[in-house]
């Protein structure tokens, strides 16, 4: 924040809050990127074996809890290597970039 000679603002009421100024064309964040652990890397492979896979499918496939299946599909999402095309029920699993096979 000194390089730019911003000063965040600071608010006192029932509680502080602070406000930090930013530019227009400033990204609020930068692209994460991640490895791959191995739990990522079956359920990936899962997933092309079976686009259409649903997470009560997976959580059995890889005998883990349906919230680790879901978490695990929502950081691929998080990560841009995984995308849902479709409603829940009829949808399938998108695997992008060069991750896909």
């Amino acid at each position: 924040m000194k390089e730019k000679n911003i000063k965040p603002e600071f608010e006192f009421e029932d509680f502080f809050t602070i406000i930090i100024p930013r530019t227009e064309n400033e990204p609020i964040s930068e692209p994460i990127s991640e490895p791959i652990n191995d739990f990522l890397e079956e359920l990936l492979s899962e997933l092309v074996k079976n686009p259409y896979a649903k997470k009560e499918e997976l959580s059995e496939l890889m005998n883990v809890s349906r919230a680790t299946v879901t978490r695990g599909l929502q950081k691929l999402k998080d990560m841009g290597i995984l995308k849902r095309i479709g409603s829940n029920k009829t949808g399938y699993w998108e695997i992008k970039g060069k991750n896909a096979k």
